[in-house]
């Protein structure tokens, strides 16, 4: 089993466990406005937990909601600031992941077709994004994906259709190629791109991988 990490060099975790959308940004990926909303409204809700309350003691929502015996009429409003950034950052990550996988669904395809180097990056940031995305606390209910998991269910997922040993062996050598920095020789190489141009099945193997994903 790979070792390797990810070919794609974005890593879009930010420091409080959330998807850094400047990150999404500086990579090309285009996320629909709504998305984009949900995320501001979500940031600003967490803003406004930190800010402090009162004048004599002033006091952050944060401690407010630990405390709700000590500050019963401020409670209710920090409740509700609270609630709304959970929502807000549900409704960002479930529009995110949405949109990611749509994405990675229609950049299978061509990447096999014409696996160009910057397509190549493109598709391994793609499910990167959404292996990190799966290390929120949205996601926290289902499995943490790293590139091995994605790998090793590939491996013992796709099958090949003209049920070739060769091909069927080295199919996950060549998922491994285009999501790491894995190496292969130039007439290796040649022959996966022929071998697994119009694989139908490699596209539906790694397609229903990544659907599940989140």
């Amino acid at each position: 089993m790979s070792s390797q990490g990810f070919r794609c060099s974005h890593n879009f975790t930010a420091s409080d466990n959330t998807i850094d959308l400047k990150t999404i940004k500086e990579s090309n990926i285009k996320l629909d406005t709504e998305v984009i909303n949900n995320f501001s409204k979500y940031k600003k809700s967490k803003k406004s937990l930190k800010k402090s309350i009162g004048f004599i003691k002033p006091v952050s929502c944060d401690k407010i909601l630990s405390n709700q015996t000590k500050y019963p009429k401020e409670y209710s409003n920090c409740k509700k600031l609270k609630d709304d950034k959970d929502m807000y950052f549900k409704k960002y990550i479930e529009g995110l992941t949405k949109t990611i996988k749509t994405k990675i669904s229609n950049k299978i395809k061509k990447t096999l077709k014409n696996p160009k180097e910057k397509r190549v990056n493109k598709l391994s940031c793609y499910i990167k994004l959404l292996s990190n995305i799966s290390d929120t606390q949205y996601c926290k209910s289902g499995r943490n994906t790293r590139i091995s998991n994605i790998l090793s269910d590939f491996e013992r997922n796709y099958k090949n259709k003209k049920k070739n040993e060769i091909k069927q062996k080295l199919a996950k050598n060549y998922l491994e190629y285009l999501l790491t920095n894995k190496t292969i020789e130039a007439g290796t190489l040649n022959k996966y791109k022929k071998w697994y141009r119009k694989d139908e099945n490699f596209i539906n193997t790694l397609k229903n991988i990544t659907d599940k994903i989140c």
